[in-house]
């Protein structure tokens, strides 16, 4: 029923137009049919096969109603699903637009200190938070709400990817509802390889890396590692999408994860890949700018580690 309701949503105007005639004509021929079916069974007295046949026929349209019924619920809320989807690649694009006007505007700010100025100039960590704040309030606004307070859903998303210091992965980036660090980067001050058993790990490893959804963190299927006794209380589906720069180089992942299981899907791979790169590129173009930063060595290297976030 869903593949077919999924099929006629994706069909041409005339092929709807098509399908929905044929309908029209189905019911029309049924009935008239059944009109003349009663006459001859009342001009031949056969009271008994009417009841019979009256019964059946009743019978029938419930079953035809029902599944009629279905096809429209089903196809009702792909179109809902579709349009929702649209809105949030409108929304993400509009976010986006925002960032880049107000890079814009930055470039207008009077330079008090030329270290900081410099640095900003080419590439802020200010704009790498400012991304990924508003992945965050978008995933809250449209998904986040909830009538019943148990049934809210809270979001966490991360830009992880390799530190300046010391090569090892960090988040320089975090949005959530407390608007706190994640508890793993206090952790990581401790040790710094903390994050080498995460998907982020295994993609920096990998020689293709793609997007990774974890359904339910608990299913030892997933093979989702906790860093923590506790994280997965909290984490019960997941979403890691890579950062890529021009040249297809992994720059670092885009993560989100939820407090509901089975939230993220794999059968929504496509919607998620098509929301995430919105603001995957904008996180590559500032993340590939502190590259350049780095690589021209327009900082002394003993001005690196205080000049830079991370």
């Amino acid at each position: 029923m869903k593949k077919f309701a999924q099929w006629y949503a994706k069909a041409s105007g005339i092929m709807r137009d098509f399908v929905d005639m044929l309908f029209a004509l189905t019911i029309f021929y049924s009935g008239f049919w059944i009109q003349e079916r009663i006459y001859e069974l009342i001009e031949s007295e056969k009271y008994h096969v009417i009841v019979v046949e009256t019964i059946f026929v009743f019978i029938l349209s419930c079953i035809f109603v029902v599944i009629r019924g279905i096809f429209r619920r089903v196809y009702e809320e792909l179109k809902d699903t579709d349009i929702r989807q649209r809105r949030s690649f409108e929304v993400a694009a509009a976010s986006m637009q925002r960032i880049v006007a107000e890079r814009i505007r930055e470039t207008r700010t009077p330079i008090h200190e030329p270290k900081a100025a410099l640095r900003d100039a080419i590439a802020s960590v200010g704009c790498l938070r400012n991304i990924v704040k508003s992945l965050y309030a978008h995933l809250e606004g449209e998904f986040g709400e909830a009538e019943l307070l148990h049934e809210r859903m809270d979001f966490e998303v991360t830009f992880m990817t390799l530190s300046y210091v010391d090569n090892k992965i960090t988040i320089p980036a975090f949005g959530n509802r407390s608007a706190r660090a994640p508890l793993s980067m206090k952790m990581r001050a401790v040790n710094p390889n903390i994050y080498e058993s995460t998907v982020t790990a295994e993609l920096f490893k990998s020689t293709k890396p793609e997007i990774r959804i974890v359904e339910d963190t608990s299913d030892p299927n997933q093979q989702y590692r906790e860093l923590y006794d506790g994280q997965l209380d909290r984490i019960k589906s997941s979403v890691v999408y890579p950062v890529f720069d021009d040249r297809n180089g992994l720059l670092g992942t885009l993560v989100v994860h939820c407090n509901r299981s089975n939230f993220f899907k794999r059968k929504d791979e496509i919607f998620w890949k098509e929301l995430l790169e919105r603001y995957a590129v904008q996180l590559a173009f500032e993340k590939s700018r502190f590259d350049l930063l780095k690589s021209t060595k327009l900082l002394l290297e003993d001005d690196w580690e205080e000049t830079m976030p991370f």
